[in-house]
């Protein structure tokens, strides 16, 4: 997920979540990749507990950190 603009201190991109698929030529795969709640959290320490740091992340798909093919808004909200 990407973290850039955040007012928080974290790396701009972490890993949230992966899969591996096979595919032969010319087939095409598919994946579900949930992303967990702790991939928009961050560890406050005065309150000796994980906080969630709510805003629009970007999701960001590809074989690797270099080759990312797809990239999609994942709002995030609190619940009232």
């Amino acid at each position: 997920m990407d973290t850039r603009g955040d007012a928080e201190d974290r790396p701009v991109r972490r890993l949230a979540g992966f899969a591996s698929l096979t595919a032969a030529p010319g087939e095409t795969a598919e994946a579900t990749i949930p992303l967990p709640r702790r991939a928009a959290e961050i560890w406050d320490a005065a309150k000796g507990a994980w906080r969630l740091i709510p805003g629009t992340y970007a999701a960001e798909v590809g074989r690797s950190v270099a080759d990312r093919c797809l990239s999609f808004p994942v709002p995030v909200r609190t619940t009232a």
